[in-house]
């Protein structure tokens, strides 16, 4: 009985040592993203996705594997603060770091229009624009690159809370943002890329003719194993269908972050925080 006393302590703490571990990682994943939008002057360019940082302390490791990545724009798709702290220094650590690399491009996520995170946001927000960073919601911006230019979209979260989202009020207003959005865009010709927080709404973004949207907010499913993590993302978000990669959506291409918190208070399984590189390859002669 004894034996069998030990033997249960060690595999629980091998399991916390494990989740300890892997909360620790940092993982990057790189797509290509094909296209004959996409012109001859910007194939090859790197965008880097950072979402739903959460003002967490790993941002060091962030900055150092985004710097070997070498994109040519960096995004951050939301929640890059946390609603309930008090300060954002990690936050703050983070864009430091970031614009070093590369152009930064940032959207609101739920946590940044939370009516608790108010201040924290504009404290936040403040410090991005006075370091560089471009605050995008609800703008189009062009980026030019070798002589080759692709829409940069960025959608302005609405409302905190996901339930509330789905009541008709809050979802007719999100597609009505969508379609000013694209209204905005000046020559739709070009690559169509759309900055939105929450990858759970894949589905009601292809209804719009965008390209690609970078999104995050799934956290991958937050454990990742078989009926579990299924439960838990229709508990959370309404739906089992996107939790992180990449998808298709009629003719829209998504990619949808995990997610790179580091939160012992909420641990991840079998699913390590993760950035993005995606590089965009021309179709075109």
């Amino acid at each position: 009985m004894k034996g069998f006393f030990k033997l249960v302590i060690s595999l629980i703490l091998i399991f916390i040592i494990y989740i300890i571990f892997e909360n620790n990682m940092l993982v990057v994943k790189e797509y290509n993203i094909s296209s004959s939008n996409i012109s001859n002057h910007i194939d090859g360019y790197k965008i880097g996705l950072i979402t739903d940082f959460h003002n967490s302390s790993n941002y060091s490791k962030i900055i150092k594997k985004m710097r070997i990545g070498k994109p040519d724009l960096i995004a951050l798709v939301g929640d890059t603060i946390n609603m309930g702290d008090k300060e954002c220094k990690n936050a703050e650590n983070l864009v430091d770091g970031l614009t070093e690399i590369a152009p930064v491009y940032l959207v609101s996520g739920n946590h940044e229009i939370a009516p608790m995170a108010k201040d924290i946001t504009a404290e936040f927000y403040n410090y991005a624009k006075n370091r560089g960073v471009n605050i995008i919601d609800n703008q189009v911006v062009e980026i030019e690159y070798n002589h080759g230019i692709f829409n940069l979209i960025g959608f302005g979260d609405i409302i905190y809370d996901d339930e509330n989202l789905r009541e008709p009020v809050f979802y007719n207003r999100l597609k009505e943002n969508l379609q000013g959005l694209y209204d905005k865009i000046p020559d739709k010709s070009l690559f169509n890329v759309l900055l939105f927080h929450r990858g759970n709404y894949i589905d009601t973004i292809s209804e719009y003719d965008f390209d690609l949207v970078l999104a995050g907010h799934m956290h991958g499913g937050q454990i990742n194993l078989p009926f579990l993590k299924d439960k838990l993302l229709e508990y959370r978000y309404g739906s089992s269908k996107f939790s992180g990669g990449y998808y298709k959506a009629g003719n829209l291409k998504a990619i949808i972050s995990r997610g790179a918190p580091y939160n012992l208070k909420e641990p991840r399984l079998f699913n390590p925080p993760e950035i993005d590189i995606i590089t965009l390859m021309s179709l075109t002669d």
